[in-house]
């Protein structure tokens, strides 16, 4: 379990020396990148600390169980280098494989607030974004999630975020600037929370539309779904006041 590792400027699946889609046959038959251990980061705010990791068997990037505070940033999940192809597709039709996947941490923070922190999360065959089981007081923040890297081209996930029987205190979003994410474009719902009974929020958020917020780019399916959910926060704090800045923006979508 290492600590303290950090993961920068890699190629990682079916991807050539240029970081353009490749044949299948060079990708890992498994996952991309997985973490164990303390304080790992996969990525940084450069464009020379980018892993690109797209067309794996399973899972992107996986932040596995008992992993702490590891951080996800500026990374390429899904597409190639140029964040314009979708590689899972260019390199195999039917390919089922999640982008970053979250199970049983804690702390962990994908993306961030600062320019070049956002990671672009897109063309997966599973959800972009999956924090499951035992995952708690983890960040989503500031990713294109199911476009491509200019906000304006669907190039969906089958589903945006999921959030399955977390821990709690978990933030999809936030209200300071840069911390929103952009979940448009998707084949199903933008973001789906089920078996989540404690408090988790959602908020500043753009679904279904563009990045210029006045351009609708649909999920396939609802905005938010809470499912078999209590206690979950979408949109303004409990203080009440409505902060625009916490409100999500939702948009288009086959029942929203």
């Amino acid at each position: 379990r290492a600590s303290g590792a950090t993961i920068v400027g890699n190629y990682v699946g079916a991807l050539d020396a240029s970081g353009s889609a490749t044949s299948l046959a060079i990708a890992n038959r498994d996952g991309g990148i997985v973490v164990y251990g303390t304080d790992v980061t996969v990525g940084g705010t450069t464009a020379a600390d980018r892993n690109v990791v797209a067309g794996n068997g399973t899972v992107q990037i996986v932040i596995a169980a008992g992993a702490h505070r590891a951080l996800v940033q500026g990374n390429h999940v899904g597409t190639d280098l140029s964040g314009t192809v979708d590689v899972d597709g260019a390199a195999v039709v039917g390919l089922t494989s999640a982008g970053i996947s979250v199970d049983q941490a804690d702390g962990v923070v994908i993306g961030g607030s600062q320019p070049g922190a956002g990671n672009l999360v897109s063309g997966n065959g599973g959800f972009g974004i999956a924090l499951s089981t035992g995952t708690l007081n983890a960040r989503v923040q500031g990713n294109l999630i199911g476009t491509d890297i200019t906000g304006t081209v669907a190039m969906g996930n089958a589903g945006g975020i999921v959030l399955w029987a977390t821990t709690g205190g978990n933030l999809i979003g936030g209200s300071q600037p840069g911390e929103g994410n952009l979940i448009s474009g998707n084949v199903d719902s933008g973001i789906y929370v089920g078996f989540a009974h404690v408090r988790e929020a959602i908020q500043g958020n753009r679904i279904g539309v563009s990045a210029d917020g006045m351009t609708a780019l649909p999920n396939g399916n609802v905005g938010i779904i809470v499912e078999y959910g209590s206690n979950i926060l979408i949109g303004t704090d409990a203080d009440g006041d409505r902060d625009a800045e916490e409100g999500n923006q939702i948009v288009g979508g086959a029942g929203t």
